[in-house]
């Protein structure tokens, strides 16, 4: 189905194998029943220094594979109820994340080895090459002795959750599972993205596997235990991703708005009115600093965008919660048509309804959170608005004390122009205003003449005329105004009316067609 791009993810990975000082690959077995291998219900690891250990490593398990084919099939699918199994998972670290290649700690021709002798399907590397979820199965001869599962899983890339994915093929008549694991932070105790110390996903899987065979050791025959593992682990870090970092986040954006009082004040109702007092000041200087409302918008909007995405992906864990429900009622009726007595489930059924549940929980906490942030944005660009409109109003009123005082000195400017112009007039040469000639003795004339009243006369009435044309202009203004200003709130009402009208008009046409 997928050999075309299984050829070119082939050709475009980058194979990087490892070496005495890098341990990247690593391997888990277990095996239930009277095998050669192990002790029942032994839980192993083993880490790889080279490719050929690897490749040794994958040769025994083609050799268990044949010996145990071998034998006695009658005995082993009995009455008695002796079922026998095991698996053997391989690890593989994703050494770095590129959207072009897909880096392995192995050779290519080490992947290829493993490949035909785990019989994986070859829908393995176009499926882990996704970014988003995927999981497809395939069941080879149903209802015949020689059945077998493949299935191909891809987690959905959330660097908080993890990025990897799991191949496995599992043979209904020796109960053996074969897997592969590939993806960030396997093997490694460094988060691939952050660089911070973190529980490696190999012992996650160890310790659920470990504790999934000591309470049903043969449940380890059953194909969907990896699966089911691997789902489990993908649900508690999303748990622990909701409770250790996006509740606190949120909690602390709404503490920062102070808008939100549930809970945060439950034990300070004496203290209700000057918490109130304090929230308010906080608040102003929230918002009257840009760099802390641009921090707390980047913090609000990357919180959001988290919680969106981490809803994406429980979504998606729901349902490949109810694709392995659904195969394991196939896998049941497929080993009953074959009048097996092995058709236990070793407890996985009761698992992924238990994990079903808590999926469902966690959407609508995620979705109740998601409309917390949503509640606290629309808060933020209120505020920010309501401060907006503070400043433009204190402009506003800057701006009238301004043209206040311009209209103070236009008015000054009026009053004393009449005069400076006259003034001016009557000083030029043309005018002589010299009352007499200088006495014979040398005394000068006199100083105000008696025409001076003359300045008076035309100034005084010059200033109120022109007073009172300004006044007379301003109120022509100032109607012409009002009056343009009140058509525009018209032209709005009516607009508003139209709108309301056509849309009461659609609304009672959509109802009687619904009718």
């Amino acid at each position: 189905m997928f050999g075309s791009e299984r050829r070119q993810v082939l050709e475009s990975s980058r194979w990087r194998p490892t070496d005495e000082y890098q341990h990247l690959a690593a391997c888990i077995e277990t095996w239930d029943g009277d095998t050669d291998v192990a002790e029942r219900s032994a839980v192993r690891r083993h880490y790889f220094a080279n490719d050929d250990e690897i490749e040794d490593w994958i040769s025994r398990a083609d050799q268990l594979r044949a010996s145990t084919q071998t034998r006695d099939l009658e005995r082993r699918l009995s009455s008695s109820g002796n079922h026998h199994g095991g698996i053997r998972l391989l690890l593989c670290e994703r050494r770095r994340w590129s959207p072009a290649h897909i880096h392995f700690s192995m050779k290519e021709s080490t992947f290829l080895f493993l490949e035909n002798y785990f019989d994986l399907s070859e829908d393995t590397l176009p499926i882990i090459r996704l970014n988003g979820g995927q999981f497809i199965s395939s069941i080879q001869h149903p209802g015949t002795i020689e059945s077998s599962l493949s299935l191909v899983v891809k987690l959905p890339q959330m660097y908080q959750l993890g990025n990897h994915g799991l191949s496995l093929s599992h043979s209904f008549d020796t109960g053996i599972t074969s897997a592969f694991v590939h993806g960030w932070n396997l093997i490694t105790d460094q988060h691939e993205v952050t660089s911070e110390p973190m529980t490696p996903v190999m012992e996650r899987i160890e310790t659920l596997l470990v504790a999934s065979v000591s309470s049903s050791p043969s449940s380890c025959s059953n194909p969907l235990l990896l699966p089911t593992i691997i789902l489990r682990d993908h649900v508690n870090q999303i748990q622990q991703f909701l409770t250790a970092k996006l509740s606190g986040e949120v909690e602390q954006i709404e503490y920062k708005l102070r808008v939100t009082k549930s809970a945060r004040l439950a034990g300070q109702k004496k203290l209700l009115g000057e918490q109130r007092r304090d929230d308010l000041e906080e608040l102003k200087k929230l918002m009257a600093n840009e760099q802390l409302r641009t921090d707390l918008t980047t913090d609000l909007n990357t919180t959001l965008t988290d919680t969106l995405n981490l809803l994406t992906v429980i979504k998606w864990d729901k349902r490949y919660c109810r694709f392995l429900l659904d195969l394991q009622e196939r896998i049941r009726t497929l080993n009953l048509a074959k009048g097996s007595q092995s058709s236990r489930d070793g407890g996985l059924e009761s698992v992924l309804r238990y994990l079903e549940c808590n999926i469902e929980s966690h959407i609508e906490y995620v979705e109740t959170m998601i409309a917390r942030l949503n509640l606290q944005l629309s808060v933020l660009y209120n505020l920010a608005a309501q401060t907006e409109t503070d400043l433009t109003s204190r402009m506003t009123r800057a701006a009238v004390l301004d043209s206040s005082a311009m209209k103070t000195l236009a008015l000054v400017t009026a009053i004393f122009l009449p005069p400076t112009f006259v003034a001016t007039l009557f000083s030029m040469s043309m005018f002589d205003w010299q009352a007499g000639q200088a006495s014979s003795s040398g005394a000068s004339g006199q100083t105000i003449v008696p025409q001076f009243w003359i300045y008076w006369a035309i100034s005084i009435p010059m200033t109120v005329l022109i007073l009172l044309a300004w006044r007379i202009w301003w109120h022509f203004q100032k109607k012409s105004y009002e009056r343009q200003f009140q058509k525009h709130v018209d032209a709005e009402g009516r607009e508003k009316v139209s709108l309301m009208t056509r849309f009461n008009h659609w609304r009672f046409h959509a109802g009687v067609r619904e009718e």
